[in-house]
């Protein structure tokens, strides 16, 4: 197992305290329970019992390694890749094998807004901890289940929390007993909404937003952009493999799920 970043990227930037949709038993690898006291686990439960389950059955797992090219050398693949080291440039290395599984999943490639004030140090993409913004105006951008989750923690951090989402409602796959709460401090004015609203820009102390009655101004001194990630394809396009220009779909076998 080759990743470039920690054992676990994904759930690792997931925000602190956060609870899976799941139940632990759906999360288990193998024969390996996954205990937790609660009905469905936090995040520090699960990186907790997947380094468990890396220790337990041995796994090779090498991180900080970086995939550059997957290509073929007679009967096998070849992949080269880069050791990130805390000084000095990245190591070089090759491996040989005889299959290659791509599970990098999506949450390296935000999907950008392409607006002004995009890359400021108080724009963000991620969302961690809402400890830093209690008594501070905030933007959360997104009507799927992270912005609701994260504009109700901030809420209850002290923030003073404005939701934009493009569309007319909040999605209806946010998890059950979180969608009622916001739903509810929307209507009671805690959060403030703005439906049918896009930002077109971020300033240094506010964002302008396009919506049914024109273009507004809203202070914010941190903005959350939670509007979801996408696959990065160009590894497996690089490798020979055919990707579908508007899906980002591989080609493959649907039983073996093996690519052309």
């Amino acid at each position: 197992i080759v990743g470039k970043g920690t054992l676990e990227p994904s759930v690792y930037r997931f925000p602190g305290g956060m609870t899976f949709f799941t139940t632990p038993e759906l999360l288990e690898h193998g024969t390996l329970p996954f205990v937790s006291p609660y009905g469905k686990p936090t995040r520090e439960e699960a990186l907790q019992y997947y380094r468990r389950v890396a220790d337990t059955h041995r796994l090779a797992v090498s991180v900080g390694e970086r995939v550059d090219s997957i290509g073929r050398e007679a009967d096998a693949f070849v992949v080269t890749t880069a050791v990130e080291r805390p000084e000095g440039e990245p190591l070089p290395r090759r491996r040989r094998a005889r299959s290659v599984v791509v599970a990098t999943g999506t949450y390296d490639q935000p999907n950008a807004l392409g607006i002004p004030g995009e890359e400021l140090p108080h724009a963000s993409h991620y969302f961690d901890e809402p400890h830093a913004c209690h008594r501070r105006r905030v933007v959360v951008v997104g009507g799927s289940n992270s912005a609701a989750e994260a504009a109700l923690a901030l809420f209850r951090a002290g923030a003073l929390v404005t939701l934009v989402h493009r569309r007319e409602r909040l999605s209806g796959s946010i998890k059950y007993w979180v969608k009622p709460d916001i739903e509810n401090r929307i209507v009671e004015n805690a959060i403030a909404a703005r439906f049918e609203a896009e930002v077109v820009r971020i300033g240094p102390a506010s964002i302008e937003v396009e919506g049914p009655e024109g273009r507004e101004e809203i202070p914010a001194e941190a903005v959350y952009l939670l509007t979801g990630y996408h696959p990065d394809t160009a590894l497996l396009e690089r490798a020979g493999v055919r990707v579908d220009a508007r899906t980002l779909q591989p080609e493959h076998d649907p039983q073996t799920l093996e690519t052309n």
